[in-house]
């Protein structure tokens, strides 16, 4: 019993640090994706593509099934990823867009 409890420990240590790596992943992520942004508006491109959203649920959704991970889950990490990496790009369009209309 006391072998057990130790290894549930260990286990869930583990958990924490790859949760930790999750975090960083989502984080860097975001970066990006407020880069991408930057970029869209210089380009005068719309920030909703349902093109590239698509593009990236199915390659997400085939390396998770390569994973052994539920469809589902993919989708709705994906989906929630996705939406908000556009709500940051509008956010920080609206914030440039303040910026801008402002006269010196």
């Amino acid at each position: 019993m006391e072998n057990e409890k130790i290894q549930l420990e260990q286990l869930r240590k583990e958990l924490a640090k790859v949760d930790s790596c999750i975090l960083k992943s989502i984080s860097q992520r975001m970066d990006i994706a407020e880069n991408i942004g930057k970029l869209k508006k210089e380009l005068n491109e719309p920030i909703d593509n349902s093109r590239q959203e698509h593009q990236v649920l199915k390659r997400n959704k085939l390396i998770g099934k390569n994973l052994g991970l539920n469809e589902k889950l993919i989708d709705e990490v994906y989906l929630n990823l996705i939406e908000y990496s556009k709500y940051l790009q509008k956010r920080l369009q609206k914030k440039n867009d303040k910026i801008s209309s402002i006269k010196i």
